[in-house]
């Protein structure tokens, strides 16, 4: 089983949109300063992690994904990115140990930014201890009248 940090749900995130969008700038931190839009930018933005069974968890990723428009038509160019970025991460982790499609949904503010967040679950297995939890066992006691 390969280990997948919670960068690299992001950094595949982020590939996803810049094979899948190529002509919009994907970041996945914030730019310094006041950049101008079209981009994309990916984040974290909640993740959890619960006990299934022994060493079995669930975790529970929240990204979001924000999409600044440039400022001619802001909102026009915003409803259509909403309905690529809906096809393009319908499938999101398939093949990659996450169970996608817990959860999609946008939102526009009034700023003009659109917040789309991705929410799906991924079961994770720790390692299973080196020591041996049970030994040899050592007969105590003694024998009473011989027998």
């Amino acid at each position: 089983m390969t280990q997948m940090t919670l960068n690299d749900v992001v950094q595949s995130l982020a590939h996803v949109l810049t094979t899948g969008i190529p002509e919009v700038p994907v970041h996945t931190e914030k730019q310094p300063g006041d950049t101008e839009g079209p981009y994309l930018l990916v984040q974290l933005a909640k993740s959890e992690q619960s006990r299934e069974l022994h060493r079995r968890y669930k975790r529970t990723h929240s990204l979001e994904v924000q999409f600044v428009p440039d400022g001619a038509d802001s909102r026009l160019s915003t409803y259509d990115m909403a309905e690529r970025l809906y096809e393009l991460l319908a499938d999101f982790g398939m093949g990659d140990g996450l169970m996608p499609g817990s959860a999609l949904a946008a939102q526009w503010q009034e700023d003009g930014v659109l917040h789309l967040q991705l929410t799906f679950t991924q079961i994770v297995w720790s390692q299973a201890s080196e020591e041996i939890k049970m030994g040899t066992l050592r007969q105590e006691g003694e024998l009473k009248d011989g027998v």
